[in-house]
This record gives C-alpha cells, sequence and structure tokens, in this order.
C-alpha cells in the first residue's frame, strides 16, 4: 500500500472537527519527522551519477576541490549505479548499520518493501521498466567499487571499498513488494562498516521521500543540512559562500552548460524550500550560492550518534590527534569549509609548528583549535 499523506488544510479541517485526533495526527507527524536515516559522510561531498554515464562505461568519477570518488563497476552485467535508487539504498543500508552495528543487513520482507520507508512506493515497481531498472540499479550498487582519494599539494590520502562482500537477495518479478520466501540480506565490507560508524550523516526519512524523484534535491539536502550544522556551532560565521565553479563540479558535472546547471540547481532549490525545509536561508547569485544561518533539518547532536553509542570514544579521537599529530576526517572537512581555498594538510602543519614555536600546552580536544586557526588564516590571508 502506498503511503499516505497529510496536507495542511485537512489537518486545519481535521482540527475544527476533532481536536483530539487532529493533536493524535501533529503526535504522529512529530514521531516520524524524528525517525532519522544517515548516510556515510564522504557522501556529502561527492556522490553517484544522475543518469546513465553509458552501459560500456567502466569506471566514472566525479571531483570536488580536493577529492575524487570514483566507481567502478566489478561485473561487467550491470552499469555503473545513478539516479535516485542507488542513493536510497545507501541510505537504507547506512541507517541499518547505525541502528542493528553489524556488517550483514538482513531485509525483513522484500527490499522494495524495506525502501517504501525512503519513499520508494509500490507503484513505482509495478511497471515493467521500472521494475527492470529497480532490480539492475540495486545490483549495481552490489558489485561496485568505491574510491574516495583527496589531493593536495603536501599529502595525498584515500580509501577504496566494495560496498557489499556478500548479498543474497530474492525476487518476485510478478509481485515486487510481496515478502520473499526466503531471507535476503547485503553484507557490507569492514572498510565501509567503519566509514559509516565513523561519521555518520543524519538526515530525516521524511524529508527523503519529499524528494525521492530528484538525486539531484537529495544530494544538496545532505549538503546543505552539513553546511548548516556546521554554521550553528559556536563561534563560525553567520553564512558560508560556495562559487558557482564548486557548485557545477560537485552537483553539475554532466551539465555541458553552466546556464543549463545553474536553471536545473535554481529549482531544486526552491522544492528544498518548499516541501521540505521553510527556514532555510540562502541567495544564488551568478557568482555562486550564499547559505545563512538556518535551523538544520536534524538537531547537531545527532551527528554523533556512533560516538555516543560506544563505538569510539571522544577521548580516544583526541589522544590519537595528540599522539600522531594527525587530524580525523570528520575536522578535516571542516577545516575545508573554514579555509575553502587553502590546503588544510599544510594547515595542518602549520597548526602543530606554531604549537610547538609558542610552546602552548593543550589541556582540551585540539579539534575546535585548529578549525580556528585555519579560519583566521584564511581570513588574514585573503586571494
Amino acid at each position: 500500500m502506498a503511503r499516505k499523506t497529510y496536507k495542511p488544510v485537512k489537518k486545519d479541517l481535521v482540527a475544527l472537527l476533532d481536536p483530539a485526533f487532529a493533536e493524535l495526527l501533529a503526535k504522529r507527524d512529530e514521531e516520524d519527522q524524528d525517525r532519522r536515516a544517515y548516510l556515510v559522510r564522504e557522501f556529502v561531498q561527492c556522490s553517484f551519477p544522475y543518469s546513465n554515464p553509458g552501459n560500456e562505461v567502466e569506471r566514472w568519477s566525479r571531483e570536488n576541490g580536493d577529492l575524487t570518488f570514483t566507481v567502478t563497476r566489478m561485473n561487467g552485467k550491470f552499469p555503473i549505479p545513478y539516479g535516485s535508487l542507488p542513493r536510497l539504498v545507501m541510505f537504507y543500508v547506512c541507517t541499518r548499520i547505525i541502528e542493528q552495528k553489524q556488517k550483514v543487513i538482513p531485509i525483513d520482507g522484500s527490499l522494495t518493501h524495506a525502501l517504501e520507508d525512503f519513499g520508494y512506493t509500490e507503484s513505482s515497481a509495478k511497471k515493467g521498466t521500472s521494475r527492470r531498472r529497480y532490480k539492475e540499479q540495486v545490483l549495481a550498487l552490489c558489485n561496485s567499487a568505491l574510491s574516495f582519494h583527496y589531493d593536495a599539494a603536501s599529502r595525498n590520502t584515500g580509501f577504496n571499498v566494495m560496498f557489499a562482500t556478500k548479498y543474497d537477495l530474492w525476487w518476485d518479478e510478478q509481485n515486487p513488494n510481496q515478502d520473499a520466501l526466503f531471507p535476503s540480506f547485503i553484507e557490507v565490507t569492514e572498510e565501509f562498516f567503519n566509514a559509516v560508524m565513523r561519521s555518520p550523516v543524519p538526515i530525516p526519512r521524511a524529508v527523503i521521500r519529499n524528494h525521492v524523484k530528484s538525486p539531484l534535491e537529495l544530494d544538496l539536502l545532505v549538503m546543505l543540512n552539513h553546511r548548516a550544522y556546521s554554521l550553528s556551532k559556536k563561534g563560525r560565521e553567520a553564512s558560508t559562500f560556495i562559487s558557482s565553479h564548486q557548485l557545477h563540479m560537485q552537483f553539475g558535472q554532466e551539465y555541458a552548460r553552466t546556464r543549463d546547471f545553474r536553471a536545473k540547481l535554481k529549482r531544486a532549490l526552491e522544492n528544498i524550500k518548499t516541501r521540505s525545509w521553510p527556514d532555510l536561508v540562502y541567495k544564488l547569485t551568478y557568482q555562486g550560492l550564499t547559505l545563512h544561518r538556518s535551523p538544520t533539518l536534524v538537531e547537531p547532536k545527532e551527528a554523533k550518534l556512533g560516538i555516543r553509542k560506544g563505538y569510539v570514544s571522544q577521548q580516544d579521537i583526541i589522544e590519537k590527534i595528540l599522539r600522531n599529530r594527525q587530524m580525523d576526517a570528520q575536522t578535516i572537512m571542516d577545516a575545508k569549509l573554514a579555509a575553502p581555498r587553502w590546503d588544510i594538510y599544510s594547515l595542518q602543519a602549520q597548526f602543530w609548528e606554531w604549537i610547538d614555536r609558542e610552546a602552548i600546552q593543550i589541556e582540551k580536544d585540539p579539534r575546535g583549535m585548529f578549525i580556528s586557526f585555519c579560519r583566521k588564516h584564511a581570513q588574514s590571508n585573503p586571494e
């Protein structure tokens, strides 16, 4: 059964007729809004192509600043994953990893039914072409290798993972939403499991459902919420600017003409504000996108779920940073936002040199000091 939606005007009518029932509906909507989905943090910066890059393409890459994201097909029967479907599967798998803390993701009933909670509807799977593409995209993702590579002047780093080390998926071609006769599962690799647990990015499931037909809007939602979360931190600037070039590199590489991408971006931002995020404050110009401090879609504390549930303690992270003098991946990403046009790894080396030169005693978490150091460096040395 397709998920029902309740429009505000209907709620107002219900409130007039039966206030108690209206209160129950409001409570249910609040609980639904509180249900989180999670995504591996690296997908904040880069994700899958929006359209089919070609069935003969063996490897596809997208660049965003120092980061290059590459998808490699490991089985010639399946194409490079593209569009909304692999994103929904990624949301589903990452969410189950956070909730269950295990690499084997059991699928209760059918995967079609499981993805309904993320916006994939029963009617979508009934059409022959849609059903075939759905199956193709799920298997394409399970047979893909993912590579994240950071290339800076003073340092090269990255990691490569297979999405799934093992999978067993049962399909009912005639009734795709019907529960399978045998249990299905996807087992992710150890590297992918660790990447998700290390720093999950939260977003409400209800918001995902509002934009399930647009992979661009899904990617923008994740990026904008992450940026809004960064702006909400104490001591941060009231706004952040993303240049048109950076936006085109991250989201519009499939568009040959910048103006075509900008028109698509403008519509996507308007849809996000109208459907899911009325408090989003931004300004889009030919120079780029200015995001002003806005309420986040998810409370900031939720972003630390992996740490709060005991997977790794904050003190362990601090001690490792002080011991190796290497910031963790999340801090590096935050520093890139504070000084977007600078080599963060070079600034990291300068930070520790400054600590030694000034004989500064670090008694607390050094990450805030480092981000502040990067921000002040960028402000003092405008290009």
